[in-house]
């Protein structure tokens, strides 16, 4: 597993990791789900906090996106914009 440190901190993921769901913080559940026409990315946080998280992809990144404890948050685009992978601690 290779896990980077970005500045400020931030934990990159790579597309990799978020398949295996090894880089992801023990207490979120992170999925990466491809269909037809979209992408989704969905974090669900068993953490006792509030974790934030921004999706990488070809194009544009997401918005900082929060999950509050025991909350499932999601994040879909378009497909032809490639998952890159997913950055944990965006605030």
């Amino acid at each position: 597993m290779v896990s980077r440190r970005t500045a400020g901190g931030l934990r990159l993921v790579t597309t990799k990791e978020v398949r295996d769901d090894q880089a992801a913080p023990s207490c979120v559940k992170l999925r990466h789900t491809a269909g037809i026409v979209t992408q989704t990315v969905y974090v669900t946080n068993k953490c006792s906090s509030t974790v934030s998280f921004i999706v990488h992809r070809v194009g544009p990144d997401s918005p900082c996106v929060h999950a509050s404890p025991g909350h499932t948050r999601s994040y879909k685009w378009g497909n032809g914009l490639n998952h890159q992978g997913t950055t944990f601690g965006c605030d």
